[in-house]
């Protein structure tokens, strides 16, 4: 074993790097937190009876709870649940008018979509980088019968072992 030796000044600065790191994941909620990257898929859907060309990736927060689970010989399981997320999201969508007319330009605007997080999709990695909520999250949107948008399943990858 090897000792590393600190001044204080040393130690007090590692000490508080340390503490935002954990501030940064967990905020005094008991949850963990981290910063999606969501990417907005359709398929087939329209928009105002349009077909739609592009939707804006957005960023929002998204937190979980951890269980670590211990044994004799350590750490047996890590579980990973209750994970939320906002009720709607902000973007800007790109679609052709309803008239799908090839003159006509392609309309730029910016919409909100409602999420429903029991439509939750959970993918499992065992990669043994880190565990938690991987940071790409990717959301199915479908027609919602009054020319908007809703979801229709959220994908989020949870990283384990």
């Amino acid at each position: 074993m090897k000792k590393i030796i600190l001044t204080e000044a040393q130690a007090k600065k590692l000490a508080s790097e340390v503490v935002k790191e954990q501030e940064d994941y967990v905020l005094g909620d008991g949850r963990y937190h981290i910063t999606a990257i969501c990417d907005i898929t359709e398929y087939r859907a329209t928009y105002k009876g349009g077909e739609i060309s592009d939707i804006g990736k957005v960023k929002f927060d998204v937190s979980y709870l951890v269980d670590i689970e211990q044994d004799s010989r350590g750490v047996s399981d890590i579980k990973i649940y209750d994970i939320r997320g906002p009720k709607q999201i902000k973007t800007v969508i790109e679609y052709y008018p309803w008239d799908n007319n090839p003159e006509e330009e392609i309309t730029t605007e910016s919409i909100i979509i409602p999420l429903d997080w029991q439509k939750l999709d959970i993918e499992k990695d065992y990669e043994m980088e880190y565990f938690g909520v991987d940071q790409n999250i990717t959301v199915y949107v479908m027609d919602d019968g009054q020319g908007g948008l809703k979801t229709k399943q959220i994908e989020i990858t949870i990283k384990q072992f």
